[in-house]
């Protein structure tokens, strides 16, 4: 038997269902870190007690972060070994063509900012968008924080699984925020959220009978 979402209360409007299928079709390890980064960041905005609607948002954002990666071909997502400076190029772009596709959906556009900036870094290591670190929203902060500690944590053909602590490290680095007890709460609710088997995570569905 399948497990729903629909218990969270915050079930993803059809148009996001739609895509969500399409990114299961694209493949398994794809489908789990979409629906993982979506629950954690739910379980993230509910811990910083944002309102429901705002948990909304963040929650589709995370489930549709690499909507753009369909357009990536999976001998270049699941390579096993670095990619070439043309077969980079080609992942690079999966935000802006995310981004460029939610904004054709009227219920997504909100989504479609934060997804777009969901890779800008403190480092000046960003992609697609010339933007600095600080001016990014912070919604696409936390799906980036949300994606960061999932890739890490989750198995993949290509790459070791990092323990949770090591992940956590990393993630403070890599996506920093200026308010200590802001930091605090989000980094508890990230190391404390469970992590998806590309099993489990097939085994969700999304019911839309009562779409937002």
């Amino acid at each position: 038997m399948s497990r729903t979402s629909s218990s969270l209360n915050l079930i993803p409007c059809t148009a996001t269902v739609s895509l969500l299928k399409a990114i299961k079709l694209k493949g398994e390890f794809l489908y789990a870190h979409s629906v993982s980064v979506g629950l954690m960041a739910e379980r993230i905005g509910k811990a910083l007690s944002l309102s429901r609607d705002s948990i909304y948002v963040l929650k589709t954002a995370g489930l549709l972060h690499d909507i753009g990666k369909i357009a990536v071909c999976n001998r270049i997502l699941l390579k096993p070994t670095t990619l070439n400076a043309h077969e980079w190029e080609q992942v690079r772009l999966h935000p802006m063509v995310g981004s460029k596709t939610l904004k054709t959906i009227p219920a997504l556009k909100e989504q479609a900012e934060i997804i777009l900036y969901h890779h800008i870094g403190v480092n000046g290591n960003s992609y697609p968008a010339n933007i600095s670190y600080k001016h990014i929203p912070f919604e696409s902060k936390i799906i980036k924080i949300c994606d960061i500690f999932t890739a890490l944590t989750s198995e993949r053909p290509y790459k070791a699984t990092y323990p949770r602590e090591n992940a956590l490290e990393i993630c403070k680095k890599e996506v920093p925020f200026q308010s200590a007890q802001l930091a605090e709460i989000i980094y508890g609710a990230l190391i404390s959220s469970p992590l998806l088997t590309v099993c489990e995570a097939r085994e969700i569905s999304f019911d839309t009978d009562n779409d937002k």
